[in-house]
């Protein structure tokens, strides 16, 4: 009975770096951190129950998102083919919880209990002509989010996503467009240790 609407603005810093080593001219090798990144976020909150509106309340959190560590390689057999593949590992065990520290309501406390994961991804790449590309790739990704916390707001599992993409560039102008379709299922048994039990399916489409 009781509904709760919130807007939040936030800001934070963060930092990447990278290496690269090309022993060829066919291929290379990359390095790439990124770091944990943290949002003090402020905003307001609208309550209701049963329909009728109890006001607004004003409130603070943070929420990290996580460090990220990656390799990856590309090799590219002829001038015009490029295949490029790497591995990436996210921190997210530093997400633990998330807690609004209301004015007048009593803290409430997210229980996220987040895990690191792991995504791996393969991408190829060929130069029709002068002026035109087309890309492909695929990637998997592990879930981060374990099953005692998934919930339909965050419905997390194991997904793969595929994509395809052209380019065309001339001159010092290019213009990208692409394309990605992504999935995910997961099967959160009933349990007493499962906050919110049942099969989750999530379809995405980017372009």
């Amino acid at each position: 009975p009781a509904f709760m609407k919130t807007k939040a603005d936030g800001f934070g810093l963060g930092f990447r770096a990278g290496l690269l080593w090309e022993p060829t001219d066919w291929f290379s090798l990359g390095l790439s951190y990124s770091s944990a990144m943290k949002i003090n976020l402020a905003g307001r909150t609208n309550i209701k129950l049963f329909g009728l509106d109890l006001g607004t309340d004003s409130f603070d959190t943070s929420v990290t998102f996580p460090a990220r560590l990656g390799t990856g390689i590309a090799i590219r057999p002829t001038d015009d083919w490029l295949v490029a593949f790497d591995v990436n590992y996210y921190d997210h065990s530093q997400t633990d919880s998330i807690d609004f520290n209301f004015d007048f309501l009593p803290i409430i406390r997210q229980k996220m209990e987040w895990e690191d994961n792991w995504s791996v991804h393969l991408g190829v790449e060929h130069q029709l002509n002068q002026n035109w590309t087309v890309r492909t790739g695929a990637a998997w990704m592990q879930h981060a989010v374990p099953k005692t916390t998934t919930n339909p707001i965050i419905p997390d599992g194991d997904g793969w996503c595929v994509g395809v993409g052209l380019g065309y560039q001339k001159e010092n102008w290019s213009i990208d467009l692409a394309y990605l379709y992504a999935w995910v299922e997961r099967d959160v048994e009933q349990s007493r240790d499962h906050l919110v039990p049942g099969d989750y399916k999530v379809e995405v489409d980017v372009v």
